[in-house]
């Protein structure tokens, strides 16, 4: 089997070795060209599985350690000889839960900004259309999950797509799980924006549907499929590539499933999206395109003002991004594309947008907060247990003769009750051993332990609302405060990820949402209904019209962190004490806004209603205001003149 997997495994880099055959026809050269494409995207899949199977096993041992499985099955059969308990005091769960709550706590809002001067109403229409598309995606709850796989494995993701299907909304948001997931390892960007060659994602998908995708390939499919519970899968399967232990294989196996018969027929796909070199043509020196308009010869506008000598032309060499599928060759021959196409995407990037924890400088592999915490806190499961096994083991040291030696079993049955009475002989020597020394020094490193994954996690008592030596109440809240600043890494890295998934959500919605729509969004005033992409009466243009222009996808900053946000608005209320009352009136709006009191937007709109303040939200329709007043002063102006000329006509 071994020599098997070893010959599969190295078939894209014996065919890219002779990859130096004789072409002949132009149908020889296409086929040529696939299979060497197949086998530089599938040598690429093969690598990263290599290169990642060390670290990506840790991953798993720190999920588990999450999920309380914080002990091997060879310790578990030694302390069960032994008659030790092999207990768990789960201290790496909760720190994990408080960033996950905090996450929750404070999700982040967002807004659109306008790339022109007379995008503005445009910019407006679409933060309501990206809340909605979040909305209807239920990309929040979505968003929490690809966090809490980042804060457990070190790194989560974010899909960002379009569906065929047109009674659902086009785009799509999606979580996907990191055992799913293999990335560009050598890419320097966490973004894979700028670098970045492939991301392969792996799916164990049911033969019928297989076969419906891909009808062409079904003799392929049946050859590649197997019964779902079978080793051929690494779902079950100790595979070193997906770095399941062969213990929990069998307790997975034999213990869930058993000798039972699973009909159902499954085939490994992994979906590959890589970036690929090709010569490009791009606009210079004319006031209609910027640089950055890519030259098509399928549209006539480009070939004739290029004819017109309206504009010119540079070459460039751009990375294109595509998509292909194949059957996993890691557990079956090597075979070929079962598609590959160009990225249906304008915006040319990765669907797949990553969650980082924090990243190793010599080789960026992703890990969590969990990988600190495993040293204290398997150390403190052994103290912990060690020290219940003392205390509750109890030993005799007698000279011969004090006791009948058939009785000792039951001497030490007897030792163990809360009140026991022993009877030796007089004259000979009869001791009971008590380590409970021993046992307190165990509890004391315990406690130095659980102190240990404190500091490592970044989370203070005061935080998980435990009990602590601080007292006063600015006390607590500056330990807060200080750990707050120690996991707003983890937060920022969230911000940046969201703030790349939201230009990619954005640039869809230009692209994808050109259909008339109406659609609903809670906003301050509550249910609001707009409308996109729907004809004027004249029929000569449509109104909103989502894909005529772009715009920028920008995170909101005040909404970020509530910890930093509520500090920042009890430090202005206490200026505000000190401040003479009409100055402190003046800066009530600012302050207001900072709090997290429910319908705090429309306080602050009142706020400034009553203080003659504008509304930085309306500061666009009170400008339109004013261009109106200007205008109709104007139009009162040329009347009054125009009235003086017609009355000193008459006159002279």
């Amino acid at each position: 089997m071994a020599t098997e997997e070893t010959q599969n495994n190295s078939a894209p880099e014996q065919f890219l070795a002779n990859a130096d055959m004789t072409i002949v026809t132009a149908q020889d050269a296409e086929s040529h060209a696939a299979k060497l494409l197949a086998a530089q995207i599938q040598d690429w899949w093969y690598q990263e599985r290599s290169d990642q199977a060390e670290n990506r096993l840790e991953q798993d041992t720190d999920t588990a350690f999450y999920d309380g499985d914080q002990w091997s099955e060879e310790e578990i059969e030694i302390l069960e000889a032994r008659g030790q308990a092999p207990t768990v005091v789960n201290l790496c769960k909760p720190t994990i839960d408080w960033l996950i709550g905090t996450e929750r706590r404070t999700r982040i809002d967002h807004r659109i900004e306008p790339t022109q001067k007379d995008g503005d109403e445009d910019a407006k229409m679409k933060t309501r259309l990206v809340k909605y598309v979040r909305d209807a995606n239920h990309a929040a709850f979505k968003q929490s999950q690809a966090f809490q796989h980042t804060l457990k494995a070190g790194l989560g993701w974010l899909e960002y797509g379009v569906r065929g299907d047109l009674t659902d909304e086009p785009i799509y948001i999606n979580h996907e799980s990191w055992r799913n997931i293999w990335h560009d390892s050598k890419a320097t960007d966490p973004m894979f924006i700028n670098d970045g060659r492939y991301i392969f994602r792996r799916k164990v998908v049911d033969l019928d549907i297989a076969i419906a995708m891909f009808p062409g390939h079904k003799d392929r499919l049946i050859g590649a499929s197997s019964h779902l519970y079978e080793g051929s899968f690494d779902v079950l399967n100790a595979d070193v590539q997906l770095y399941y232990k062969p213990s929990r294989l069998s307790a997975a196996v034999h213990g869930a499933i058993g000798d039972r018969f699973n009909r159902r027929r499954v085939v490994p796909l992994v979906e590959c999206w890589y970036r690929k070199p090709r010569p490009a043509k791009f606009f210079k020196n004319s006031d209609k395109y910027s640089r950055a308009t890519e030259y098509s010869r399928d549209n006539p506008e480009h070939v004739a003002d290029v004819k017109e000598g309206g504009a010119s032309l540079y070459d460039k060499i751009v990375m294109q991004m595509y998509v292909c599928m194949f059957v996993d060759p890691a557990n079956h021959n090597f075979g070929p594309l079962l598609c590959n196409a160009r990225s249906p995407y304008r915006h040319n990037r990765f669907p797949f947008v990553p969650i980082w924890a924090y990243r190793r400088d010599h080789d960026g592999m992703p890990y969590g907060p969990i990988r600190q915490q495993r040293d204290p806190q398997k150390d403190f499961n052994k103290r912990h247990s060690k020290a219940i096994f003392i205390l509750s083991s109890k030993g005799i040291t007698y000279e011969e003769g004090a006791i009948d030696p058939e009785k000792v079993d039951e001497i030490l049955e007897e030792i163990g009750r809360p009140n026991f009475a022993i009877e030796h002989r007089k004259g000979f020597e009869f001791k009971i051993h008590h380590d409970n020394d021993i046992a307190d020094a165990h509890i004391a490193i315990a406690n130095m332990d659980e102190r240990y994954i404190r500091q490592v996690s970044g989370t203070t008592g005061e935080q998980l609302g435990l009990e602590t030596n601080a007292r006063s109440g600015v006390a607590i809240e500056r330990r807060q405060s200080e750990g707050g600043v120690l996991t707003l890494e983890l937060f920022d890295n969230l911000r940046y990820s969201l703030q790349v998934g939201g230009e990619i959500l954005l640039s869809l919605i230009e692209q994808y949402m050109d259909l008339p729509k109406q659609f609903a969004v809670t906003g301050d005033n509550g249910l609001e209904f707009h409308e996109i992409n729907m004809p004027a009466e004249d029929g000569s243009q449509l109104l909103n019209d989502i894909t005529a222009r772009q715009a920028r996808f920008v995170v909101s900053e005040q909404d970020w962190n509530a910890t930093i946000r509520l500090s920042m608005f009890n430090e202005l209320m206490e200026m505000l004490k000190n401040m003479p009352g009409e100055v402190s009136l003046q800066l009530l709006d600012v302050v207001v806004d900072m709090s997290s009191i429910p319908e705090r937007k429309q306080i602050v709109r009142r706020i400034r209603q009553i203080n003659g303040h504008p509304n930085p939200d309306d500061v666009d329709e009170q400008q339109l205001k004013d261009d109106e007043q200007a205008r109709r002063a104007a139009r009162e102006e040329a009347a009054t003149l125009q009235k003086r000329q017609a009355t000193a006509e008459v006159e002279k």
